[in-house]
């Protein structure tokens, strides 16, 4: 096999899509994997466009090169990775360790979405995109960046997404499939939905599991009287010496932050300059977002 480009591990649409649209649009072989599963956005995204989920990654002995897709941190990616077969990068978070990919050529761009900077290697090139192509990458752009409301949202973003409806406008019905499969998490147990998006940092405070939750109607979850028993059961099954959740509620434009550790939950606050109540929760008459509201204050 010549090479293969994966995203994190249970990666989410934006990688996803990424891994997809790369492999079809690059000159040089390359094939799109994934490690772990998908969740439910990232399904009917792809069954809505008629393709398929790619594959589990291969054996690493069967693979020449890697092309990572929406990440460049160790710890969300396998322990055994061959590192050294890593020739490429394509990521948009500010956190990550260069220094373990010393072979790799790394493009880390601080926008709203990895799909962005796909659209942008073809920008001059529009032809080059499928209309399914084209639809993919719109839905990683609007999933990633929340509409367009997360703050991480940049204008390279509403560009690149303007250039991709101009070939084929993504339907609409794809884009209400996609909010109601967010939805679609507060059915599920208090411990499933925390421990559905998480991503691992070390930080100064250590080692940190950080929840993310982004859905309309996320805030309800505070009601549940089990939700700081999960999260302390995300630390323990994760080996990590604290845990954060991300509430990020989409019909409310708020969110809400807590955590397992006071420390933790007292230095986001000072760095948010957002009070934490007495049960030490942090609320947001915003959307806060791991990558540019957690992770930079910890680090």
């Amino acid at each position: 096999m010549s090479g293969i480009i994966i995203p994190y591990s249970n990666p989410d649409l934006d990688g996803v899509a990424c891994a997809i649209a790369l492999a079809e649009l690059s000159d040089a072989p390359w094939a799109a994997h994934i490690l772990g599963t998908i969740d439910e956005e990232t399904r009917v995204v792809l069954d809505g466009l008629g393709l398929s989920v790619p594959s589990q990654a291969p054996e690493w002995t069967s693979v020449e090169r890697i092309w990572l897709v929406d990440t460049h941190h160790p710890n969300q990616l396998p322990a055994d990775l061959p590192f050294g077969r890593v020739v490429r990068i394509t990521d948009h978070h500010p956190s990550g360790a260069p220094d373990r990919f010393p072979c790799a050529a790394i493009e880390n761009e601080p926008v709203g979405a990895a799909a962005t900077l796909v659209a942008e290697r073809v920008a001059e090139q529009p032809d080059r995109i499928s209309g399914t192509m084209a639809g993919l990458l719109q839905a990683a752009i609007l999933s990633n960046t929340l509409d367009f409301k997360a703050p991480a949202t940049s204008p390279r973003d509403h560009a690149m997404f303007a250039l991709l409806e101009r070939i084929a406008p993504l339907p609409g019905h794809i884009v209400e499939a996609m909010a109601l499969a967010r939805r679609s998490k507060l059915a599920m147990d208090t411990q499933a939905i925390v421990d559905g998006d998480v991503k691992l940092f070390d930080t100064s405070l250590g080692r940190i599991a950080v929840s993310q939750v982004e859905t309309g109607g996320a805030l309800d979850l505070l009601e549940r009287e089990d939700l700081l028993a999960s999260l302390a059961v995300l630390e323990m099954s994760r080996q990590a010496d604290s845990a954060v959740l991300n509430l990020v509620d989409l019909d409310r434009q708020e969110s809400a932050l807590l955590s397992t550790s006071p420390a933790t939950i007292n230095r986001l606050a000072a760095a948010l300059g957002l009070p934490a109540d007495r049960l030490g929760i942090i609320r947001a008459r915003r959307l806060l977002q791991r990558k540019s509201d957690i992770i930079p204050h910890l680090a």
